[in-house]
């Protein structure tokens, strides 16, 4: 994983003393999905932003947290606001202050999803919807 992105998506730790960790995940707490009027919703159909407060990271460890805003790509799958909603919703059942890459699986057990994972289905999306999938990854969505 030498892309600093791709450690984004995973549950970032680091020690800081005494044997001690602190995390630097997004959260579900952090991600919030709104309407046209900055209302937050959950609704696919009045889903227009995402704003995510990043609290920190390994690099920027007692800097002062920022927002992100993300519009809608406008593609129907490769949507950063589409999804901030399927994974909100994978989240419902958990506790809001844990990373957002955990999510209950089909046996009922907390699991994580992984930055390979991630980008395996946007490649297998990209090439299903006609688009070339080596142009696709984690990576894709950056916002800049």
């Amino acid at each position: 994983m030498a892309d600093p992105f791709e450690q984004a998506l995973r549950s970032e730790i680091v020690a800081i003393n005494n044997g001690k960790f602190r995390w630097f995940a997004v959260r579900a707490q952090d991600i919030v999905v709104v309407d046209r009027t900055g209302q937050p919703t959950l609704s696919p159909s009045q889903a227009q932003s995402v704003y995510m407060r990043l609290i920190g990271s390994k690099i920027n460890q007692n800097g002062v947290a920022t927002t992100r805003f993300l519009s809608r790509s406008g593609h129907p799958f490769l949507c950063p606001v589409f999804g901030a909603l399927i994974l909100l919703q994978s989240q419902k059942t958990l506790p809001a202050d844990i990373p957002a890459a955990v999510y209950m699986s089909n046996r009922g057990t907390p699991s994580c999803t992984s930055t390979a994972d991630v980008s395996t289905r946007l490649k297998l999306s990209a090439k299903r919807t006609g688009n070339d999938p080596r142009h696709f990854s984690s990576h894709s969505l950056r916002s800049e």
